[in-house]
């Protein structure tokens, strides 16, 4: 029975976590998988911390990112038996998400919502005669 381990990347401070189970991405995989999450954070709410999760199963390998922020959490399941095209999947699915959000996050429909809130057409009024 093989041994599955997991390993974390502890690089906090650069906003997320690489986790590896059932083998251990090589070293180039790794940075190169690094330096293209740190090009992606800028994108990513402020707020945020992302976690990659590679696994491998029979030969296939399974990455799954997630990014989570207050209110907000950004998702993508990739599989196949390369890391770096697993990630090349996962990134475009992402980027996509992130730029639909930065496109509507102040969408008419949001201000509306929040202005109506505030401006007390919630509150119904009734004719009063004088």
């Amino acid at each position: 029975m093989k041994l599955l381990f997991r390993h974390f990347d502890n690089h906090f401070h650069d906003g997320f976590r690489i986790e590896e189970i059932g083998f251990k991405l090589s070293k180039e995989s790794n940075n190169q998988i690094k330096n293209r999450l740190r090009e992606l954070m800028p994108k990513t709410p402020s707020t945020s911390f992302t976690t990659i999760t590679f696994r491998k199963r029979n030969n296939a390998i399974t990455a799954h990112l997630e990014i989570s922020a207050a209110g907000q959490k950004f998702s993508s399941t990739a599989k196949g038996n390369d890391p770096i095209k697993v990630f090349d999947l996962i990134e475009a699915d992402i980027d996509k998400q992130l730029t639909h959000w930065k496109k509507n996050r102040f969408s008419m429909k949001y201000f509306n919502s929040y202005d109506s809130k505030y401006r007390g057409d919630h509150f119904h009024h009734k004719d009063v005669a004088v």
